[in-house]
């Protein structure tokens, strides 16, 4: 086989970056050179298959196209045949590494003047996920395509910020499964704007979001007021971080690992991605004491233990991550507690995402059994209005479903 050969892409399981039709030049790569993110190439089936690697051990890797729910079976690195480098579509070749910065730098311009008005005006805001925070803990920019920038804010100054967001161009986004409740009651909200044929969204989040958005009950597992005030114990306690001159409003290390790990609970514990960047942020933090304590004392403050203790044994589970064993101590992990938690992440698919559905269900499911609120409360939520009403759609969908095969 050619060092450098070129094969047409079918079908769009990698999109948005790559598309049914584009023209793929691929090149020979050493199992010894092979990384996380890498766009690989391999042949089953009699098929060539592109998907983009999102783990890597020593003797194989887990691979998954961007488009796809599903990951793909374990691969041994010498199966790999090549590496992606560029692509040419409508008759014009794009270099991967250039698609990843034009997104990037798209975003931080943006960011930038985002964060410009927000100042000026005086709306406290701290950034909680995206290209800055890539920046900051992995030292470039994400190697992939990204959805948003997550960025949070006090409820009492959302009517603000859709000024601002109307100042800059940026038109809110209407999700319909949210139309019961007003932009103050929402627990997020998202505006977008198109720059260059990029489209920017940034996700406002109005609480910190990790229980299940759009059912009113949750408040009986966990108080609505305690969540606002973890958002306001996070904007308080956000600092100032330059990044290319410019100052941004970022979490501190230990409330990034606190928020990026409430964001995988709130994904029912899936997607390898999410825990890497999580790996990346306390590899680049840990080695203070001070961060481990600032990190436990507000877990046991809001009593958020149940929900991120099995992020902590999935970490070093893949990643081995560098976690002191006082952390376990300090958050109360028994003999019992660390057996519940690692015989959960061994039945969870960590390298998959589940369909919207399946999805809801299992965090439902996680929701019930992980909150720290007493039996009774679990028993009101099941007969709640809002979980009776979600219990309907999810028959509606699944009979319209089976009557729709059936036809």
């Amino acid at each position: 086989m050619k060092d450098r050969f070129k094969i047409q892409s079918k079908g769009n399981s990698m999109f948005p970056l790559l598309r049914d039709g584009d023209v793929i030049d691929f090149k020979k790569i050493l199992p010894k050179d092979i990384k996380f993110n890498d766009i690989i190439l391999i042949y089953r089936n009699g098929v060539f298959i592109t998907h983009r690697i999102v783990y890597v051990s020593k003797k194989y890797v887990i691979a998954r196209g961007d488009n796809n729910k599903q990951a793909d079976k374990q691969l041994p690195k010498e199966s790999i045949l090549a590496k992606a480098i560029r692509f040419k579509r409508n008759g014009i070749w794009y270099d991967i590494q250039d698609v990843y910065s034009s997104q990037s730098l798209t975003y931080i311009v943006e960011i930038r003047r985002l964060a410009t008005e927000l100042n000026t005006a005086k709306i406290g805001h701290v950034f909680l996920k995206g290209v800055m925070i890539s920046l900051r803990y992995e030292s470039h920019i994400p190697q992939r395509i990204y959805s948003d920038c997550d960025i949070l804010i006090q409820r009492e100054q959302f009517d603000e910020l859709k000024d601002v967001f109307k100042k800059l161009g940026y038109k809110k986004i209407v999700d319909p499964t949210m139309d019961s409740l007003s932009d103050k009651e929402s627990p997020e909200v998202s505006f977008v704007r198109i720059v260059g044929g990029i489209p920017v969204i940034f996700d406002v989040h109005l609480e910190p979001v990790f229980l299940m958005t759009k059912l009113s009950g949750m408040n009986l597992l966990y108080p609505k007021k305690e969540r606002e005030l973890l958002g306001e114990k996070l904007i308080s306690q956000s600092k100032k971080v330059k990044i290319g001159g410019f100052a941004y409003s970022l979490l501190t290390p230990a409330m990034q690992i606190l928020y990026l790990a409430l964001h995988i609970f709130h994904h029912n514990f899936t997607d390898i991605v999410r825990l890497k960047l999580l790996d990346s942020v306390i590899r680049k933090s840990s080695k203070q004491k001070r961060i481990w304590n600032e990190f436990c004392e507000v877990i046991i403050e809001f009593s958020l233990q149940r929900y991120i203790t099995p992020i902590l044994f999935q970490l070093k589970t893949y990643f081995k991550t560098p976690i002191p064993k006082i952390v376990f101590t300090q958050l109360e992990m028994g003999t019992i507690g660390i057996f519940v938690n690692k015989y959960m992440i061994s039945k969870v698919d960590i390298f998959s995402e589940e369909y919207r559905i399946k999805e809801g269900i299992y965090r439902f499911i996680f929701i019930l059994l992980l909150s720290p609120e007493p039996l009774y409360k679990k028993l009101l939520l099941i007969i709640h209005p809002s979980t009776i009403q979600s219990i309907i759609w999810v028959i509606g969908k699944r009979t319209h479903t089976i009557l729709g095969i059936n036809t």
